[in-house]
């Protein structure tokens, strides 16, 4: 759940709504995830906004480590059996206590910030095109909500390497 939500960068709710039919392959061998973009759905009061979240490498091993029964092509990704509510409250607890065992020196972090992790990622990689990826209107919420600027920079010297 958390690497999976790491590198689609997806809210809570939608990876909890995740289905194998949500990924489809365009030209050949490219695989897209195409999701309601429930956030701006409930603020437009609408039920046709789609985000497409690219199946990178990394997301696409994490994909195909996942069982996957190609009879039920309509299943959950993560079926974990829990109602929404439950799952809410798991992932973020869980998330929380994760992250304390793992680097207790480090400060507190939210499961948040894996989204804010991977939409870094994608300002770094697409810069002013960014935001036809992350979902929103325009660089600037992009810029003033999510970007990590160390990550950022962090990135811009791994490339230089």
């Amino acid at each position: 759940l958390i690497i999976l939500s790491r590198y689609t960068g997806l809210r809570k709710e939608e990876i909890y709504n995740l289905k194998w039919s949500d990924i489809i392959t365009v030209k050949g061998n490219f695989r897209l995830l195409i999701v309601h973009n429930l956030k701006v759905e409930r603020l437009l009061d609408k039920d046709d906004i789609l985000k497409v979240v690219p199946v990178t490498k990394k997301l696409g091993e994490i994909l195909d480590r996942l069982e996957k029964n190609p009879f039920k092509t309509d299943s959950k990704i993560l079926d974990t059996g829990m109602t929404w509510k439950a799952y809410r409250d798991f992932v973020s607890r869980a998330f929380t206590h994760f992250y304390k065992v793992a680097m207790p020196e480090v400060e507190h972090k939210v499961f948040n910030q894996l989204r804010k992790s991977q939409i870094t990622d994608i300002q770094s990689i697409l810069g002013e095109d960014a935001h036809l990826i992350s979902g929103h209107s325009n660089n600037s919420v992009i810029s003033k909500h999510y970007v990590d600027k160390i990550q950022a920079a962090i990135k811009l010297l791994e490339l230089e390497e």
